[in-house]
Protein backbone atom coordinates (compact mmCIF):
# COMPACT_ATOMS: atom_id res chain seq x y z
CA UNK A 1 0.00 0.00 0.00
CA UNK A 2 1.62 3.62 -1.26
CA UNK A 3 0.74 6.81 0.38
CA UNK A 4 -0.40 9.09 -1.86
CA UNK A 5 1.90 11.99 -1.91
CA UNK A 6 0.85 15.57 -3.10
CA UNK A 7 2.91 18.72 -2.63
CA UNK A 8 5.89 19.53 -1.16
CA UNK A 9 5.20 19.76 2.77
CA UNK A 10 1.07 18.67 2.12
CA UNK A 11 1.82 15.07 3.31
CA UNK A 12 3.67 15.48 6.25
CA UNK A 13 0.76 18.10 7.84
CA UNK A 14 -2.42 16.25 6.80
CA UNK A 15 -0.97 12.83 8.97
CA UNK A 16 -0.72 14.31 12.55
CA UNK A 17 -4.40 15.68 11.93
CA UNK A 18 -6.02 12.30 10.86
CA UNK A 19 -4.03 10.92 13.69
CA UNK A 20 -5.62 12.77 16.15
CA UNK A 21 -9.58 12.97 14.52
CA UNK A 22 -9.07 16.18 13.88
CA UNK A 23 -11.01 17.06 10.91
CA UNK A 24 -8.67 19.62 8.59
CA UNK A 25 -9.69 23.27 8.55
CA UNK A 26 -11.76 24.01 5.13
CA UNK A 27 -9.56 26.28 2.58
CA UNK A 28 -11.98 29.30 3.01
CA UNK A 29 -12.09 29.63 6.65
CA UNK A 30 -8.10 29.64 7.08
CA UNK A 31 -8.46 33.38 4.91
CA UNK A 32 -7.21 36.02 6.95
CA UNK A 33 -9.52 38.98 7.48
CA UNK A 34 -6.94 41.03 5.72
CA UNK A 35 -7.29 39.30 3.18
CA UNK A 36 -10.61 40.76 1.86
CA UNK A 37 -11.13 43.08 -0.76
CA UNK A 38 -10.98 46.67 0.03
CA UNK A 39 -14.72 46.68 -0.96
CA UNK A 40 -15.82 43.87 1.07
CA UNK A 41 -14.12 45.62 4.35
CA UNK A 42 -15.48 49.04 3.45
CA UNK A 43 -19.51 47.26 2.40
CA UNK A 44 -19.76 48.13 -0.82
CA UNK A 45 -19.49 44.12 -1.49
CA UNK A 46 -21.88 42.30 -0.10
CA UNK A 47 -20.38 39.25 2.00
CA UNK A 48 -21.14 35.79 0.98
CA UNK A 49 -23.52 34.71 4.33
CA UNK A 50 -26.62 33.00 6.03
CA UNK A 51 -28.03 36.98 6.58
CA UNK A 52 -26.88 38.84 3.29
CA UNK A 53 -30.21 40.60 3.39
CA UNK A 54 -29.55 41.59 6.96
CA UNK A 55 -26.13 42.46 6.49
CA UNK A 56 -27.16 44.67 3.12
CA UNK A 57 -29.19 47.22 5.41
CA UNK A 58 -27.20 47.46 8.05
CA UNK A 59 -24.23 48.51 5.55
CA UNK A 60 -26.89 50.83 4.01
CA UNK A 61 -27.80 52.29 7.39
CA UNK A 62 -24.22 52.72 8.42
CA UNK A 63 -23.23 53.98 5.00
CA UNK A 64 -25.68 57.31 6.61
CA UNK A 65 -24.05 57.36 9.47
CA UNK A 66 -20.47 57.59 8.10
CA UNK A 67 -22.18 60.63 5.88
CA UNK A 68 -23.36 62.51 8.77
CA UNK A 69 -20.31 61.80 10.87
CA UNK A 70 -18.25 63.38 7.88
CA UNK A 71 -20.98 65.65 7.04
CA UNK A 72 -20.45 67.10 10.90
CA UNK A 73 -17.13 66.89 10.59
CA UNK A 74 -16.44 69.01 7.21
CA UNK A 75 -18.72 71.93 8.07
CA UNK A 76 -20.39 71.36 11.78
CA UNK A 77 -23.65 71.54 10.77
CA UNK A 78 -26.89 69.52 11.29
CA UNK A 79 -27.25 66.79 8.36
CA UNK A 80 -30.90 66.28 8.96
CA UNK A 81 -34.19 68.22 8.32
CA UNK A 82 -35.27 69.31 11.72
CA UNK A 83 -39.14 69.28 10.42
CA UNK A 84 -38.89 65.79 9.00
CA UNK A 85 -35.88 64.38 9.68
CA UNK A 86 -34.43 63.82 6.21
CA UNK A 87 -30.88 63.73 5.31
CA UNK A 88 -30.45 67.56 4.21
CA UNK A 89 -27.14 68.08 1.88
CA UNK A 90 -26.94 71.82 1.19
CA UNK A 91 -24.50 74.30 2.78
CA UNK A 92 -26.39 75.96 5.96
CA UNK A 93 -30.13 74.61 5.21
CA UNK A 94 -31.94 73.11 8.45
CA UNK A 95 -34.71 72.38 5.97
CA UNK A 96 -35.02 69.55 3.36
CA UNK A 97 -36.35 71.36 -0.30
CA UNK A 98 -39.59 69.49 0.37
CA UNK A 99 -40.30 71.08 3.50
CA UNK A 100 -38.78 74.40 3.21
CA UNK A 101 -41.71 74.62 0.26
CA UNK A 102 -44.55 73.63 2.25
CA UNK A 103 -43.14 75.29 5.62
CA UNK A 104 -45.40 77.93 7.05
CA UNK A 105 -43.43 80.76 7.27
CA UNK A 106 -44.72 83.94 8.18
CA UNK A 107 -43.52 85.54 5.14
CA UNK A 108 -46.88 87.00 3.53
CA UNK A 109 -49.31 90.12 4.91
CA UNK A 110 -48.75 90.51 8.56
CA UNK A 111 -50.84 93.04 10.55
CA UNK A 112 -48.32 95.98 11.23
CA UNK A 113 -48.65 96.00 14.96
CA UNK A 114 -49.02 92.65 16.18
CA UNK A 115 -47.30 90.51 12.99
CA UNK A 116 -49.75 88.16 12.85
CA UNK A 117 -50.38 86.51 9.51
CA UNK A 118 -53.86 88.33 7.52
CA UNK A 119 -55.49 87.60 4.00
CA UNK A 120 -54.38 90.72 2.95
CA UNK A 121 -51.72 94.01 3.84
CA UNK A 122 -54.24 96.79 5.22
CA UNK A 123 -54.48 98.18 8.75
CA UNK A 124 -54.30 96.63 11.77
CA UNK A 125 -55.69 93.47 12.60
CA UNK A 126 -59.55 93.28 14.17
CA UNK A 127 -58.21 91.89 16.93
CA UNK A 128 -55.28 94.82 17.58
CA UNK A 129 -58.18 97.48 16.36
CA UNK A 130 -60.50 96.32 19.45
CA UNK A 131 -57.16 96.14 21.86
CA UNK A 132 -54.89 97.60 20.90
CA UNK A 133 -50.52 96.07 22.31
CA UNK A 134 -49.01 97.63 25.27
CA UNK A 135 -45.66 96.77 22.96
CA UNK A 136 -44.67 98.76 19.77
CA UNK A 137 -44.81 96.11 17.26
CA UNK A 138 -43.85 91.93 16.79
CA UNK A 139 -42.77 89.96 14.15
CA UNK A 140 -42.51 86.53 14.19
CA UNK A 141 -40.64 83.84 11.72
CA UNK A 142 -43.33 80.92 11.48
CA UNK A 143 -47.44 80.64 11.61
CA UNK A 144 -48.18 78.46 14.04
CA UNK A 145 -50.06 76.06 12.00
CA UNK A 146 -49.10 72.70 10.67
CA UNK A 147 -45.27 71.35 10.55
CA UNK A 148 -44.45 74.40 12.64
CA UNK A 149 -46.79 73.66 15.03
CA UNK A 150 -45.00 69.89 15.25
CA UNK A 151 -41.28 71.69 15.41
CA UNK A 152 -42.28 74.37 18.53
CA UNK A 153 -43.79 71.41 20.69
CA UNK A 154 -40.69 69.34 20.09
CA UNK A 155 -38.25 72.64 21.11
CA UNK A 156 -40.34 72.95 24.22
CA UNK A 157 -40.62 69.13 25.25
CA UNK A 158 -37.02 67.72 25.08
CA UNK A 159 -35.35 69.17 22.15
CA UNK A 160 -33.33 71.94 23.00
CA UNK A 161 -30.88 71.31 19.73
CA UNK A 162 -33.74 73.02 17.86
CA UNK A 163 -32.90 76.45 19.41
CA UNK A 164 -30.37 77.35 17.37
CA UNK A 165 -32.02 76.30 13.74
CA UNK A 166 -34.77 78.51 14.95
CA UNK A 167 -33.31 81.07 15.92
CA UNK A 168 -31.54 81.09 12.93
CA UNK A 169 -34.86 82.02 10.53
CA UNK A 170 -35.73 84.43 13.62
CA UNK A 171 -32.42 86.51 13.04
CA UNK A 172 -33.37 87.70 9.80
CA UNK A 173 -36.35 89.53 10.85
CA UNK A 174 -34.06 91.37 14.01
CA UNK A 175 -33.17 94.40 11.12
CA UNK A 176 -36.78 95.26 11.62
CA UNK A 177 -35.89 96.25 14.92
CA UNK A 178 -32.72 98.64 14.03
CA UNK A 179 -33.03 100.51 17.20
CA UNK A 180 -33.06 97.51 19.57
CA UNK A 181 -30.51 98.09 22.49
CA UNK A 182 -30.55 94.57 24.29
CA UNK A 183 -32.80 90.74 24.15
CA UNK A 184 -34.64 90.18 26.72
CA UNK A 185 -36.31 86.80 26.94
CA UNK A 186 -39.86 86.20 28.17
CA UNK A 187 -38.94 85.23 31.97
CA UNK A 188 -40.33 81.54 33.30
CA UNK A 189 -40.66 80.80 37.27
CA UNK A 190 -37.67 79.05 38.59
CA UNK A 191 -39.73 76.26 39.34
CA UNK A 192 -41.21 75.82 35.68
CA UNK A 193 -37.89 75.83 34.62
CA UNK A 194 -36.50 73.34 37.01
CA UNK A 195 -39.46 70.96 35.36
CA UNK A 196 -38.43 71.51 31.92
CA UNK A 197 -35.26 71.35 32.31
CA UNK A 198 -34.30 74.57 30.46
CA UNK A 199 -35.69 78.16 29.82
CA UNK A 200 -36.81 77.78 25.98
CA UNK A 201 -36.52 81.57 25.31
CA UNK A 202 -33.59 82.22 27.15
CA UNK A 203 -32.09 79.68 24.44
CA UNK A 204 -33.62 81.67 21.73
CA UNK A 205 -32.13 84.54 22.74
CA UNK A 206 -28.48 83.29 23.71
CA UNK A 207 -28.43 82.09 20.43
CA UNK A 208 -30.33 85.26 18.69
CA UNK A 209 -27.27 87.20 20.30
CA UNK A 210 -24.63 84.97 18.69
CA UNK A 211 -25.94 85.40 15.02
CA UNK A 212 -26.73 89.94 15.58
CA UNK A 213 -24.53 90.61 18.23
CA UNK A 214 -27.33 92.54 20.59
CA UNK A 215 -26.53 91.50 24.66
CA UNK A 216 -29.13 89.43 26.49
CA UNK A 217 -30.34 90.50 29.53
CA UNK A 218 -31.71 87.33 31.08
CA UNK A 219 -32.01 88.59 34.62
CA UNK A 220 -33.65 91.83 33.78
CA UNK A 221 -37.07 90.58 34.41
CA UNK A 222 -38.57 88.22 36.01
CA UNK A 223 -41.38 85.94 36.64
CA UNK A 224 -42.42 85.93 40.34
CA UNK A 225 -45.09 83.92 40.35
CA UNK A 226 -46.87 80.75 39.08
CA UNK A 227 -49.75 80.88 36.30
CA UNK A 228 -52.57 79.32 35.36
CA UNK A 229 -52.96 77.40 32.25
CA UNK A 230 -53.68 79.89 29.63
CA UNK A 231 -54.51 77.39 26.90
CA UNK A 232 -58.51 77.81 27.14
CA UNK A 233 -58.47 81.44 28.36
CA UNK A 234 -59.43 84.39 26.48
CA UNK A 235 -57.03 87.25 25.74
CA UNK A 236 -58.89 89.32 28.50
CA UNK A 237 -58.81 86.46 31.23
CA UNK A 238 -55.15 85.99 29.95
CA UNK A 239 -54.20 89.58 30.77
CA UNK A 240 -56.19 89.41 34.24
CA UNK A 241 -54.28 85.96 34.95
CA UNK A 242 -51.13 87.68 34.47
CA UNK A 243 -51.43 90.57 36.40
CA UNK A 244 -48.79 91.71 38.44
CA UNK A 245 -46.69 88.22 38.10
CA UNK A 246 -43.80 89.89 36.19
CA UNK A 247 -41.02 91.90 37.76
CA UNK A 248 -38.16 94.22 36.86
CA UNK A 249 -34.97 92.96 38.90
CA UNK A 250 -32.91 95.56 36.98
CA UNK A 251 -34.17 98.32 36.20
CA UNK A 252 -31.03 100.38 35.63
CA UNK A 253 -30.58 98.36 32.49
CA UNK A 254 -33.80 98.73 31.01
CA UNK A 255 -34.13 102.43 31.94
CA UNK A 256 -34.25 104.42 28.61
CA UNK A 257 -33.53 101.32 26.47
CA UNK A 258 -35.58 100.09 23.61
CA UNK A 259 -36.02 96.41 24.66
CA UNK A 260 -36.59 93.26 21.82
CA UNK A 261 -38.65 90.36 24.17
CA UNK A 262 -38.00 86.92 22.86
CA UNK A 263 -40.02 84.23 22.98
CA UNK A 264 -41.07 80.90 21.17
CA UNK A 265 -45.11 81.55 20.65
CA UNK A 266 -46.65 84.67 20.24
CA UNK A 267 -50.67 83.37 20.83
CA UNK A 268 -52.92 86.56 21.95
CA UNK A 269 -50.09 89.09 22.76
CA UNK A 270 -51.16 89.18 26.76
CA UNK A 271 -47.83 87.65 27.90
CA UNK A 272 -46.10 90.59 26.25
CA UNK A 273 -48.47 93.50 27.30
CA UNK A 274 -47.96 92.07 30.44
CA UNK A 275 -43.96 92.28 30.13
CA UNK A 276 -44.52 95.27 28.96
CA UNK A 277 -45.99 97.25 31.28
CA UNK A 278 -43.82 96.35 33.77
CA UNK A 279 -40.60 97.53 31.49
CA UNK A 280 -42.54 100.83 30.67
CA UNK A 281 -42.86 100.88 34.52
CA UNK A 282 -38.93 100.84 34.69
CA UNK A 283 -38.58 103.56 32.22
CA UNK A 284 -37.48 101.74 29.20
CA UNK A 285 -37.89 103.77 26.18
CA UNK A 286 -39.68 100.85 23.96
CA UNK A 287 -40.61 97.31 23.89
CA UNK A 288 -41.13 95.41 21.10
CA UNK A 289 -41.30 91.49 20.36
CA UNK A 290 -39.87 88.97 18.33
CA UNK A 291 -40.89 85.21 18.62
CA UNK A 292 -40.49 81.91 16.62
CA UNK A 293 -44.57 81.64 15.63
CA UNK A 294 -47.50 83.54 15.98
CA UNK A 295 -51.19 82.05 15.72
CA UNK A 296 -52.60 83.29 12.48
CA UNK A 297 -55.63 86.15 12.76
CA UNK A 298 -59.06 84.77 11.64
CA UNK A 299 -60.57 87.22 9.81
CA UNK A 300 -63.98 86.51 10.53
CA UNK A 301 -63.56 88.88 13.98
CA UNK A 302 -63.42 85.40 16.12
CA UNK A 303 -59.59 86.24 17.14
CA UNK A 304 -56.18 83.91 16.66
CA UNK A 305 -56.65 80.58 14.63
CA UNK A 306 -55.30 77.47 14.58
CA UNK A 307 -54.36 75.32 18.03
CA UNK A 308 -53.42 77.16 21.08
CA UNK A 309 -50.12 76.47 22.61
CA UNK A 310 -49.95 75.49 26.50
CA UNK A 311 -48.62 78.90 27.20
CA UNK A 312 -47.32 82.20 25.49
CA UNK A 313 -46.93 85.53 24.65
Amino acid sequence: MHERKGPRGEGEEAAPAAKQGVKAPQKEENVPAESASAEEREGSVPAESDGAAQKGAGKAGGARAVLRALRRFLLGEPCACIACGADVFARGAHFCARCKERFPFNAGAVCPKCGRAVAEEGGLCLECKAALPVYSYARSAYRYEGEAVRLIKAFKTGGRHLAVPIADDMAALVSLFPQADLLLPVPMTASARRRRGYDQAALLARALSRRCGLPVAETVLQKVRETAVQKTLSRRERAKNLEGCFHVHERKRCRGKVILLVDDVMTTGATADACAKALYGAGAREVCLLTAAAVPFRQNGEGPQGSAPPAGP
